[in-house]
């Protein structure tokens, strides 16, 4: 379970407690700005995570 929201068009990002560190490492290397919005939620403690939920031709969740 996680908060899923839309950051820019059709990329639907969902933060979860529950994580694969070696993904998000990946995710936020990919994305220098989800990088940063991830950082202040560790920041605050409220998510650890991050899942790509969709992208057209591109997904890492099964």
């Amino acid at each position: 379970m996680g908060v899923t929201f839309c950051l820019v068009d059709h990329l639907h990002i969902t933060y979860t407690t529950e994580c694969n560190s070696i993904e998000l490492k990946f995710l936020t290397h990919l994305q220098p700005w989800l990088a940063s919005s991830v950082e202040k939620l560790q920041a605050r403690r409220q998510f650890v995570a991050v899942r790509i939920r969709s992208i057209p031709g591109f997904s890492l969740v099964s």
